[in-house]
């Protein structure tokens, strides 16, 4: 009877419930990456008063108090630097003389330049956090990918060994019609690559290759 030795290996749910365990929760709001959920609460609120302020602008058309004859005085982009600080909507106001439709159009304005802004803004800071986020995890995350590739070649090995026992059986005389393969189709698919997928070899190397692993496991 054969008789396998006992070895210790690592346990890649260990390793991957210690990698996780140093995770931080980017969708928490006050998390590393509060900066992006700030911004995202900004785009929603400027999105809501910018509908009001397009209502209220309905009814600001006509002559009047409210009515035409507004003169831009004011720098949008100053204003837009001014909500992305965190000032008020409302405290964007026109003088007295140009009408309270002056003071709706200042605010559209500087909703708009803010809200044509913002998806990049977002998106830039969510780039940033999460690179540097994950670049603390890599060490870790490199060390289970170690893992699966010594196991990837554990098994490569594996496969290939039964393909060669099915050469050397079929040149002593039992070759493979006459009595069951050792390696079957899905087994030689995985090991030699089929159909557009290619060899375990090629997985295992792009592993190592990705995370920079080196090749002292390679047989």
């Amino acid at each position: 009877m054969f008789t396998q030795p006992k070895s210790k290996t690592p346990d890649i749910d260990i390793l991957v419930e210690q990698a996780l365990s140093e995770v931080p929760n980017l969708n928490a709001s006050d998390g590393p990456a509060a900066e992006v959920h700030k911004l995202a609460r900004l785009r929603a609120d400027l999105t809501a008063k910018r509908k009001t302020i397009v209502a209220d602008l309905e009814h600001c058309s006509g002559d009047g108090p409210m009515g035409g004859g507004t003169v831009i005085r004011y720098d949008a982009g100053l204003d837009s630097k001014a909500l992305l600080a965190g000032a008020p909507v409302d405290s964007l106001t026109a003088p007295a003389e140009e009408t309270m439709r002056g003071s709706l159009l200042r605010r559209l304005r500087a909703i708009d330049l803010v809200l044509s802004d913002l998806p990049g803004r977002i998106v830039e800071n969510d780039l940033r956090i999460v690179g540097e986020e994950f670049a603390k995890l890599r060490p870790a995350i490199a060390q289970i990918i170690a893992e699966v590739v010594r196991r990837c070649e554990a098994a490569r090995a594996s496969l290939q060994a039964l393909s060669d026992l099915d050469q050397k059986l079929g040149s002593r005389g039992l070759p493979i019609g006459r009595r069951p393969t050792c390696l079957d189709g899905y087994g030689s698919a995985i090991l030699f690559g089929a159909s557009g997928q290619p060899p375990l070899a090629w997985f295992i190397d792009n592993l190592r290759k990705i995370w920079g692993l080196n090749n002292e496991a390679k047989n």
